[in-house]
């Protein structure tokens, strides 16, 4: 019966984790928004210690904070933003590097169905930017899970949860809503040089997309233009006019 009661525990803990971050990274609780642990267990109608649980591995991954009293919805500043593009940069660059070696024939073929599928749409419909978001979201999960690196895809994953979480937070506090607005044509960049084995340019095309994605993320959060550029030096990579 004890190994019974532990199981129920892990996923009244599970429960209560999937729930907060759902409704974090929805934007419905706030940055800056306090979480009282007896309050959410109350709400969630079980006891506080699944919800401290919860609140710990939140806090582990970096969407609330913990001031050794109470726990807080994550803020973020122009240091965060640069410091979290510089390693997904680092990352994904690596990732698509490995990917190219390891992506199969079927994989390649599957994008470019999307791919193809989005064109066709945006042609009869005109732009979508739910579509490219789409694209976008496809074309990350597409390396990640290429580069055969289960420890790898998991940092990425958390990485974009936390990037989602800014964009998220800009919407809330500055009603920015987190468009893609990269065109439907450097999907198809992307997938040709996949398709070619092209290291270079994939590894070229990441680092351009993410340092816009970057210049876009601080403009959102309004952070100004000194913030802007110091996050291009630091990248090190070339800014380029294309906005994410």
């Amino acid at each position: 019966m004890k190994k019974l009661g532990q199981i129920e525990k892990v996923s009244l803990s599970g429960q209560a984790l999937k729930r907060l971050k759902e409704r974090i990274l929805s934007g419905q609780i706030p940055s800056g928004a306090h979480f009282i642990a007896d309050d959410v267990a109350q709400e969630l109608g079980i006891s506080r210690t699944p919800v401290r649980e919860a609140l710990s591995k939140l806090a582990s991954e970096g969407l609330v904070a913990y001031n050794g009293k109470g726990y807080t919805v994550a803020g973020y500043t122009a240091r965060d933003v640069r410091e979290l593009y510089a390693i997904r940069r680092t990352l994904e660059v690596y990732a698509i590097r490995e990917a190219i070696a390891h992506l199969t024939e079927d994989q390649l073929s599957r994008y470019r169905h999307t791919v193809e599928g989005a064109q066709k749409r945006t042609r009869e419909t005109g732009d979508d930017a739910n579509l490219k978001i789409k694209l976008d979201e496809d074309l990350h999960r597409l390396i990640a899970e290429g580069s055969k690196n289960d420890r790898l895809k998991k940092i990425l994953e958390d990485i974009r949860e936390k990037i989602m979480l800014i964009h998220r937070w800009a919407y809330v506090t500055r009603k920015v809503e987190y468009v893609e607005s990269a065109g439907i044509d450097e999907f198809e960049e992307f997938l040709a040089a996949l398709e070619s084995r092209d290291t270079d340019k994939a590894a070229h095309l990441t680092e351009r997309h993410l340092t816009a994605g970057e210049e876009f993320t601080l403009e959102c959060l309004g952070f100004s233009e000194t913030a802007a550029s110091s996050a291009r030096r630091d990248s090190g990579v070339t800014p380029t006019k294309e906005k994410k």
